[in-house]
């Protein structure tokens, strides 16, 4: 009985460390987006920052986009080298990723994250771009909010 017991216990570990699931290293972009992705969430903006829904009219995927450069958002932002950073579980702006609205700046150097939105699929879309105007990363996802 005993040993029937070892082997199904050691068959059950052997199964449950085998079928872990290897943790994503996240890029710094994915860090950046994952920073706006929840900035953009339910959750968020209905307990974290209500501010949104005083100042939008319809709710759409552009209002935010816009509201998320606004002061009132910005105020929020964390990036990853702020003093307090490490005591903060929220995801941050990886240092050296600028956001930006909209369209690609071309007199900024360096590396830019711009957030746009699609009212009529009611997404936020994000696109990361290095010097000159090369785009290297692109994710969306669906706007909580219908219009």
């Amino acid at each position: 009985m005993k040993i029937n017991f070892l082997i199904s216990f050691f068959c059950l570990l052997l199964f449950v460390s085998c079928s872990k699931k290897e943790k994503k290293v996240l890029t710094d972009w994915d860090k950046a987006a994952q920073f706006v992705k929840y900035h953009s969430s339910s959750n968020y903006l209905v307990n974290k920052d209500k501010v949104f829904f005083s100042t939008s009219k319809e709710k759409k995927a552009s209002e935010w986009a816009e509201y998320f450069f606004s002061i009132y958002s910005t105020r929020n932002w964390i990036y990853a080298n702020d003093e307090y950073a490490e005591y903060i579980r929220e995801p941050k702006i990886p240092v050296g990723i600028r956001l930006i609205n909209s369209t690609y700046n071309e007199e900024l150097k360096g590396s830019q994250l711009v957030i746009s939105a699609d009212d009529s699929k009611t997404q936020i879309i994000v696109e990361g771009f290095v010097n000159s105007n090369k785009k290297v990363f692109t994710e969306n996802w669906k706007f909580p909010f219908k219009n």
